[in-house]
C-alpha cells in the first residue's frame, strides 16, 4: 500500500511538472510571435458568460449577400 501512495504521488508530480512545461512553452511562444509581428500581447481572465459557437451551412450557388441575409433572419428569428 505504501508503493502505491509513492508511486501516486510522483504520478501527481509528473503530470505537475508536465503542466508547468506546457505553461512555459506557450508563454514563450506567445511572446516569440508578439515579436515577430511586432503585436502587443493580450490576456484574459476568460469569459463572463457562456458561448455559443454554430456554423451556418452555406449554399453553393447562393451569393455570399443571400447567405448573410439568410443567416442573419435565422439568427434573429432563433434569438428575438
Amino acid at each position: 500500500m505504501v508503493k502505491a501512495t509513492t508511486m501516486s504521488a510522483q504520478v501527481l508530480s509528473g503530470k505537475a511538472i508536465a503542466k508547468k512545461v506546457r505553461a512555459e512553452v506557450k508563454t514563450r511562444a506567445e511572446a516569440f510571435l508578439a515579436r515577430w509581428l511586432d503585436a502587443p500581447r493580450l490576456t484574459s481572465a476568460g469569459r463572463a458568460f457562456p458561448v455559443q459557437v454554430a456554423h451556418f451551412p452555406a449554399r453553393r450557388d447562393e451569393p455570399a449577400l443571400a447567405q448573410l441575409r439568410r443567416c442573419l433572419a435565422q439568427a434573429l428569428a432563433a434569438h428575438p
